[in-house]
């Protein structure tokens, strides 16, 4: 194997890795990370969340969200109580359904 051959494998292998555990910090906290996935006629919305608070969110349609107000107060009551009034009051409010994942 030529001298310029194994260079290029170990600059790709090293890129490779850096790629890997960049991105890894961010998808391990979303495959490791709960989900409550709520549908409904205006819009949708995927909330993440771990034991202590939530992680992320995704929404479509009307549905409109403010991360860091609702991890304050998902914090304050505890993101079990949080996510059981959410869905309470997403099933009510949009007329929707929510499931945990």
């Amino acid at each position: 194997m030529r001298v310029f051959d194994k260079t290029v494998i170990f600059g790709a292998i090293i890129i490779l890795l850096i790629i890997l555990v960049t991105d890894g910090m961010y998808i391990n906290k979303y495959l490791f990370s709960n989900r409550l996935v709520c549908t409904s006629a205006a819009g949708d919305i995927t909330i993440y969340y771990n034991e202590n608070e939530i992680i992320y969110y995704t929404s479509t349609g009307v549905i409109t969200y403010n991360i860091e107000s609702q991890n304050s107060y998902a914090k304050k009551i505890g993101i079990t109580a949080y996510i059981d009034n959410f869905e309470t009051w997403y099933q009510d409010t949009m007329n929707g359904t929510c499931k945990r994942k």
